[in-house]
């Protein structure tokens, strides 16, 4: 996906050469580079032709695959014209061995052109990416960005310690927070109903502070442990 303002590849291509494309777009992609595409970046309600007619005008390098059917596309060949106009590095990838109109074909045939349905898939590209750098077409740098996205945790589920998702965790310890909280209270209040003889209620309710008292202590420890860890994921998450 484009994000701010780097440079980035215009594909020209026939959407019946779709998933043709869709192939080589991986690969350019793979290499780093940012690329536009219709399909992505045109949403309903746009005005078509604004809108291809400014990312032609931004982009770095035009790129068209070329075959029988994109050849004879009124809109690939209105976009080859303006590139062209506009002196846009140009790349001509030949699907097939297609003759654009006279004029076309002899301003495309000037530009870098590659031959990929005579060429083995390796060399096909090598070509392409040698033809790329030779361009001056700069990768943007997404390092920092990268090193945000590892350190990012997903709250809800894909950061899990020992397979075990955070917000499992949290839940977990506020759960027996309240367990160890309400067991507590039962073991201070227990001695004041107990039927017990003239000497033993005093040692008993001792018996039942203490008992209850480490209890709670348990309970506060748990439910801080799950507040801890709740502020920790969300400040991450937001990193």
């Amino acid at each position: 996906m484009l994000s701010g303002n780097d440079p980035f590849i215009f594909i020209s291509y026939a959407r019946e050469d779709q998933d043709l494309v869709d192939r080589e777009v991986r690969y350019i992609e793979g290499l780093g580079y940012e690329v536009w595409i219709d399909k992505r970046q045109i949403t309903a309600g746009s005005m078509w032709d604004e809108v291809i007619r400014d990312a032609i005008e931004r982009c770095a390098c035009f790129v068209v695959f070329l075959t029988r059917i994109s050849a004879n596309s009124k809109n690939v060949k209105k976009e080859i014209e303006l590139a062209l106009k506009l002196r846009k590095p140009f790349i001509a990838v030949f699907c097939e061995n297609v003759t654009l109109s006279p004029k076309l074909h002899g301003e495309v045939r000037k530009m870098q052109g590659l031959e990929q349905y005579l060429l083995p898939r390796k060399t096909f590209e090598e070509q392409l990416s040698s033809s790329l750098r030779n361009i001056g077409l700069t990768i943007p740098d997404r390092h920092n960005e990268n090193d945000n996205d590892a350190k990012a945790w997903d709250y809800n589920s894909s950061d899990k310690v020992q397979g075990i998702s955070p917000k499992v965790i949290v839940f977990a310890l506020n759960l027996l927070g309240i367990f160890f909280l309400f067991f507590g209270i039962v073991a201070i209040v227990i001695p004041f109903f107990s039927g017990q003889t003239p000497g033993d209620p005093l040692n008993n309710r001792l018996a039942g502070f203490l008992t209850g008292g480490l209890l709670i202590a348990v309970a506060g420890a748990l439910r801080a442990a799950a507040f801890i860890m709740n502020r920790a994921y969300l400040r991450r998450g937001n990193a």
